[in-house]
C-alpha cells in the first residue's frame, strides 16, 4: 500500500512538472534548429527570385516572423541576390496568420523608395513567395502602418491578399 502511494505521488510530481514546463513555454520538445527558404530580388535584373535556405537556432519568433526578419535585416548569402532594395528604416510592426492569410504590417518607411514596376513586383514577390513557402500560409496581405493600401509605390496593386507567384521562381532544369 505504501509503495502504491509513493508511486502515485511520483506520477503526480512528473505530471505537474511537465504541465509547468509546457505552460512556461519551455522549448524542451522544440527543435534546436529551424530551417526555411527566403526568396530575394535578383542582382542581375532577371525575372526570377533567388532562393536561399536559412538554418538558424530556434527562437521565440514564428517561422513567418523569422522569414520577414531575414528579408529585412539579414544580408543575402548569395552574390546573386540584391541586398539594398529595402528602404532604410523599414520595420516589421506586426504579423498575424489567420485563416491561411499572413497579415504583414510594415512601417511607413517600406513605401519611401521610388520603385518601378519591376522592382515593386520583385520586392513584393519576395515577401509573398517566401511566406507562402510555409505550409499554413496561402496568401499575404501587405499592410503599411496597419492600413491596407491600394497600390505599392504607385505601380503594384496590394489592396487584396496576394497569392504565390510561381512565375517568379526558377524552374528546375529538365533532362
Amino acid at each position: 500500500m505504501k509503495n502504491q502511494k509513493t508511486f502515485l505521488w511520483g506520477i503526480k510530481v512528473v505530471v505537474i512538472f511537465v504541465m509547468a514546463m509546457l505552460l512556461a513555454g519551455c522549448s524542451l520538445f522544440a527543435p534546436k534548429e529551424i530551417e526555411f527558404t527566403v526568396y530575394r530580388m535578383p542582382a542581375d535584373g532577371s525575372e526570377t527570385l533567388v532562393a536561399e535556405k536559412i538554418q538558424m537556432k530556434n527562437n521565440d519568433k514564428s517561422l513567418a516572423e523569422n522569414v520577414i526578419y531575414h528579408l529585412i535585416n539579414v544580408k543575402p548569402i548569395s552574390d546573386l541576390a540584391y541586398d539594398d532594395y529595402l528602404p532604410t528604416g523599414t520595420k516589421l510592426l506586426g504579423m498575424e496568420v489567420k485563416d491561411g492569410i499572413a497579415y504583414v504590417n510594415f512601417s511607413k518607411e517600406v513605401n519611401k523608395r521610388t520603385m518601378g514596376s519591376y522592382e515593386a513586383t520583385m520586392f513584393i514577390g519576395s515577401i509573398v513567395n517566401s511566406l507562402t513557402e510555409l505550409p499554413d500560409i496561402k496568401a499575404v496581405q501587405i499592410l503599411i502602418e496597419g492600413e491596407k493600401k491600394v497600390m505599392y509605390c504607385g505601380v503594384l496593386d496590394i489592396e487584396e491578399p496576394l497569392v504565390r507567384n510561381e512565375s517568379l521562381l526558377k524552374k528546375p532544369a529538365s533532362n
